[in-house]
């Protein structure tokens, strides 16, 4: 498992009505990659394909589709997984 840190200070919050990614990750089938989450918050929106979410202190896991985004706004880790394929900004 892949684990990235993120300091999310100038992706959040949309500009424009466009979303602002700094950063992308393709995440193949079943692969699964750990956001260490050190900012404010984060605005993380799937690109294409389907990805489950669940974080740290959050007792809902969260699963986005293409075109769907999830703001996290606690510290922490965030745990991410393709559902067969996604790629994820923030």
């Amino acid at each position: 498992m892949k684990t990235q840190i993120l300091n999310p200070t100038s992706s959040f919050p949309v500009a424009q009505g466009a979303d602002v990614c700094k950063d992308s990750v393709h995440l193949k089938n079943k692969e699964i990659t750990s956001l260490k989450i050190q900012g404010e918050r984060i605005h993380l929106k799937c690109l294409s394909g389907i990805v489950w979410i669940t974080q740290t202190g959050d007792p809902e896991d969260h699963v986005l589709q293409a075109n769907e985004s999830l703001d996290i706004s606690k510290k922490g880790e965030a745990v991410l997984q393709a559902l067969p394929e996604a790629v994820i900004c923030w």
